[in-house]
């Protein structure tokens, strides 16, 4: 008696990747087309973590896999223990690559003396496109006085802010209302917004406040939540590279149960202005 062929019944998993060109493009491993910025780099070495490659050429090399036009590079000597040395891993960076890399220059408020000569050194004389401040690592606080001159900079010459944190939903809408041209971008924020409920209501009416969402805790459907009430205009994609990896991250937004429009501006449209791209 001849045996019956096995056959296999494919029942779709309710989470198959959406057919979009994003989806797509990324679900077979190859660069997504569209405008897409990273706001969110850290070229060099950590202080406390260890990554294979990391270098500047590296990363370009990673950008140029996954499709990412540009990237906003702030070193991590920066937010660690050398914010000179860091900018100037960045500034040298531009100058190898000047049509992939951004540059977000570090001030340090322990250093008050010197935060803005480093401003204007790095946006003015070297072409930075922005400012990332760690309050976390520089053990300073979102609204010490000594980040009043790098907010009221940012303010003066319409610059985004990348924050590590911004405290609190009610602390970022107190900076974006005292300076209404500056745009405060909240690092990790889709994370939080796990842990903040009011984050998207608070951000929704902020037209300059916009978060970002790399994280290593993200789960499935909170980028979704977070536009379904903030919108995606107010969020941004970064990816914290290479500490976390740029693809994983990317994949996030490229998978996600959105609009191909919504994506589109997440990954580059809502930041094209604000970086003078």
């Amino acid at each position: 008696m001849t045996a019956t062929p096995h056959r296999h019944h494919h029942h779709p998993h309710q989470h198959t990747h959406q057919h979009d060109s994003f989806s797509e493009r990324a679900v077979h491993g190859e660069p997504l087309e569209d405008l897409v910025i990273d706001i969110h780099c850290h070229p060099g070495v950590g202080r406390n973590l260890y990554w294979h490659g990391g270098d500047v050429d590296d990363m370009v090399r990673t950008m140029d896999e996954t499709g990412t036009d540009y990237a906003c590079f702030s070193a991590y000597a920066a937010i660690g223990p050398d914010f000179i040395g860091g900018n100037d891993l960045v500034a040298a960076a531009i100058r190898r690559h000047p049509n992939r890399v951004l540059g977000c220059v570090v001030p340090n408020p322990r250093y008050p003396q010197l935060v803005v000569p480093e401003l204007r050194r790095r946006v003015e004389d070297q072409g930075f496109r922005g400012i990332k401040i760690h309050p976390t690592s520089h053990n300073y606080r979102v609204l010490g006085e000594h980040y009043e001159p790098v907010y009221e900079y940012a303010d003066e010459h319409r610059l985004p802010i990348l924050s590590h944190t911004y405290d609190s939903p009610a602390t970022v809408a107190k900076l974006a209302k005292t300076y209404p041209n500056a745009t405060f971008i909240w690092a990790h924020a889709i994370w939080n917004h796990l842990r903040t409920p009011n984050l998207a209501t608070v951000v929704r009416d902020l037209p300059n406040v916009v978060v970002e969402m790399a994280g290593s805790a993200n789960v499935r459907g909170t980028i979704e939540d977070f536009v379904r009430v903030a919108g995606a205009e107010h969020v941004v994609f970064g990816s914290d590279y290479p500490v976390l990896g740029q693809a994983w991250q990317l994949g996030q937004v490229a998978h996600a149960d959105l609009p191909a429009a919504d994506k589109r501006k997440i990954l580059g449209q809502n930041l094209r202005a604000v970086l003078r791209l």
